[in-house]
């Protein structure tokens, strides 16, 4: 029965952390401290990339200190009196069973329309003898933004490849897989900071208790990069349909950066405007959902972006142009770059606006003394602010 039970359980479960110190690559001090002290703000937001051990630290900490751990997910406490019932009682009732803590993970999927909800998890903040923990994708969703400022915010960053590796080197070793040290780190590079998906693809490829270089390169883990250039020339002149969906797969650009270069680039390839004018509405679709995945954080999405912009544009093209050198997308990358740092700016007030006791527009304008303040390790620390938007001041 316990050989059926090991075989049966997801190597990411069954290799979960179990004590603090088993969660590696973080820093997870200011998680223990909101566990064993009262601080000012009663509930701590965790937020970062999925993988990155948000909620899988929070059952470490139960674990190794005994605490008794109340965890629901947000998608189940759509409502007010859900959320009265399961969390405002937890939060202000003794344990029988010692220290208490709760976890609601993916605070983010939050139903918007229902802000009675979130208006309800801040009244059990208010009122709890109990710390919280919340997790998150995107914790500058809009719909959070009066939740934020009642809680204090620790970000969880993509796991280091190097980091991923010495965890799926210890999987393996005990799982008796023969592996060596070159195709870990391929898996764990491939996996992108993630360890959950790091770990999942070390147990799909393990079959039969070997891992090689050939059944990397058959699952495709270790295709070598594409250029942009010739991933253009493909989805622009393949009269593949497979062909031009995966035309950009191997280019090494994140997918916001691929659509700049298509846009940059269709007034070249189409001669004809009932050609580009079908091209740019397909585009403009990609664009669409796209713009859905960043409010929503419904990631399959993904899909139908990667479509329009590469299928949906090469089914525009009735005529060949020939001969085509494509450019950069100089001027709108610098369009684009422009509203990112604003927009990351944007964020930064937003973070700094309660404790300053300030308006986002006059955070704003402060700005640069922050940016002053941001040289003390401790400040940064304070208020868990990123290179990214200190850079952004």
């Amino acid at each position: 029965m316990r050989k059926r039970w090991l075989i049966l359980t997801p190597w990411f479960e069954k290799y979960s952390p179990k004590t603090i110190k088993e969660v590696l690559g973080h820093n997870l001090t200011p998680i223990i401290k909101h566990a064993e002290n009262n601080p000012k703000k009663k509930a701590l937001l965790i937020h970062g990339p999925a993988g990155t051990g948000k909620t899988c630290s929070i059952h470490a900490l139960a674990r190794e200190r005994g605490y008794e751990l109340v965890e629901l997910n947000a998608s189940n406490i759509r409502n007010r009196d859900a959320i009265k019932r399961i969390v405002g009682n937890a939060s202000v009732t003794m344990s029988l069973f010692g220290k208490r803590i709760i976890l609601i993970d993916d605070v983010d999927s939050l139903n918007a329309r229902d802000r009675g909800g979130i208006t309800e998890l801040i009244n059990c903040i208010k009122k709890t003898r109990t710390p919280i923990f919340l997790t998150a994708i995107d914790p500058w969703d809009s719909k959070l933004r009066t939740l934020r400022g009642y809680c204090r915010m620790v970000e969880l960053r993509k796991v280091r490849a190097s980091t991923i590796k010495k965890i799926l080197r210890s999987i393996s070793e005990v799982e008796g897989v023969k592996v060596v040290d070159s195709v870990l780190y391929s898996i764990a590079s491939n996996a992108n900071g993630d360890v959950r998906a790091a770990i999942n693809n070390l147990e799909m490829l393990s079959g039969d208790g070997e891992v090689t270089e050939h059944e990397l390169d058959a699952m495709g883990f270790r295709r070598k990069p594409v250029s942009i250039f010739n991933g253009l020339k493909t989805l622009f002149n393949t009269k593949q349909f497979a062909e031009a969906v995966h035309s950009l797969d191997e280019v090494n650009l994140d997918m916001s950066t691929k659509m700049l270069w298509v846009l940059e680039n269709l007034a070249k390839e189409f001669n004809k405007g009932s050609e580009l004018a079908n091209a740019f509405n397909a585009l403009s679709r990609a664009d669409v959902f796209n713009g859905r995945i960043m409010r929503q954080q419904y990631w399959r999405f993904l899909f139908y972006v990667n479509l329009f912009m590469t299928a949906g544009v090469n089914a525009s093209k009735e005529t060949s142009s020939g001969f085509v050198r494509y450019d950069k997308p100089t001027k709108i990358l610098k369009l684009w770059k422009s509203k990112h740092r604003r927009e990351l700016r944007k964020q930064l007030a937003q973070k700094l606006q309660s404790s300053i006791n300030a308006s986002i527009s006059k955070t704003l304008e402060v700005l640069p003394f922050i940016k002053i303040l941001a040289k003390n390790e401790g400040f940064v620390e304070n208020y868990e602010l990123t290179t990214d938007e200190i850079k952004s001041i």
